[in-house]
């Protein structure tokens, strides 16, 4: 797995702030994730240390932050018994209302071994293979969201989230990784969503190089659309491109998801990956040669069909490209957390910083 991030780099006010963990060498847990390794039960204490950090930067209060902690420390003494794993960490924040009070921890708990009790049939569906209505009740009490996803080829993902307050009633359920490469404190990319009247924007970047660099670039092109997601996605791009001329440059993706028009709407420059994971047929996204912040020949928005039960999945070139959702039985009903999770684990080189987002459109809030 990518290496351990230290809580201590992680600076306080950013959370509210422009993105500039790349300017100053400080993490940004808005876009980048933390991963912590657990082997052994003696790493469980520095888990949950790192938990209680990490929460009171985010502004987390007592309560709240000794849930987390809580969580964290059971998941973390259930991957050491199982052999290992990693825990896998971001910040939350309202993605209708980015400066909002409301504040959360979003937990992937990734293990390295077979599906828990495979063999056991759940109350929602056979496929994930897990009996959690014995096995994660536990967990379930802190939470404000737990789904479980688990098969002998795969192992178990599991997904939480806890919140200062009450989670975000919004109109799209995000789930992402974005990690660096295994001995880099930072991460080369980036990626952010905005939720608006008319749906939700979206944008992945890929930083040329790793580290420092890379990092700069991607804040560079994140604060841009912190400013322009409202733009057609090839203008957003084009703005991008002008304040990324000092940078080493990066790989960009951006568009929108408007359920209502029943569309995605998307540009990319380089290396990004994409589709629309539809039950009827998957929609690679296009994107062109080129470099934002250096060059490329032109930038064009296509756009694609988008049914209220479909799925969008981007990724940076550090994972592999998704053989499809279909290739991981009962996954398609689970959250975006536990899809991310699940193709991260499967799909990653272990060479490259590694990104994935996901997109799934709130059926219930929508309906």
């Amino acid at each position: 797995m990518s290496g351990v991030l230290s809580a201590k780099g992680i600076n306080a006010s950013r959370m509210a702030a422009p993105f500039d963990s790349g300017l100053s060498g400080k993490i940004d847990l808005r876009r980048q994730s933390l991963a912590v390794p657990i082997f052994e039960k003696s790493e469980v204490t520095t888990a949950e240390s790192k938990t209680a950090n990490i929460c009171a930067l985010l502004g987390f209060g007592v309560a709240s932050t000794k849930r987390a902690a809580s969580v964290i420390s059971k998941l973390a003494k259930r991957l050491a018994h199982a052999g290992g794993g990693t825990l896998v960490l971001r910040g939350l924040y309202s993605i209708d209302n980015p400066a909002s009070e409301s504040h959360g921890l979003d937990i992937l708990s990734l293990d390295n071994r077979p599906g828990l009790n495979a063999h056991h049939r759940t109350h929602e569906d056979n496929s994930t293979g897990v009996d959690d209505s014995k096995s994660f009740h536990d967990i379930e009490g802190l939470t404000d969201h737990l789904d479980i996803y688990a098969r002998k080829d795969i192992g178990t993902v599991i997904h939480c989230q806890v919140w200062t307050a009450s989670a975000p009633d919004t109109g799209f359920d995000i789930g992402a990784i974005c990690l660096p490469l295994q001995g880099e404190q930072l991460c080369g990319d980036g990626w952010s969503v905005r939720e608006g009247e008319d749906g939700l924007a979206f944008a992945v970047i890929d930083g040329l190089g790793h580290g420092l660099p890379a990092a700069q670039a991607s804040d560079e092109a994140l604060n841009i659309f912190a400013r322009q997601s409202n733009l057609a996605s090839s203008r957003t791009i084009e703005a991008m491109h002008e304040a990324m001329r000092a940078t080493c440059g990066a790989a960009v993706l951006v568009g929108h998801v408007q359920p209502a028009r029943l569309v995605a709407t998307c540009a990319g420059i380089g290396n990004i990956g994409g589709a629309v994971m539809s039950l009827r047929k998957p929609q690679g996204f296009v994107s062109l040669d080129g470099v934002v912040g250096y060059r490329y020949r032109k930038v064009q928005a296509f756009d694609y069909e988008f049914a209220p039960d479909d799925i969008v999945v981007l990724h940076s070139d550090g994972l592999k490209t998704p053989v499809g959702l279909d290739a991981f039985p009962g996954l398609r009903s689970k959250s975006a957390g536990i899809i991310a999770g699940v193709l991260y684990k499967h799909c990653r080189r272990g060479s490259d910083d590694e990104t994935v987002l996901v997109i799934k459109g709130n059926l219930t809030k929508n309906s």
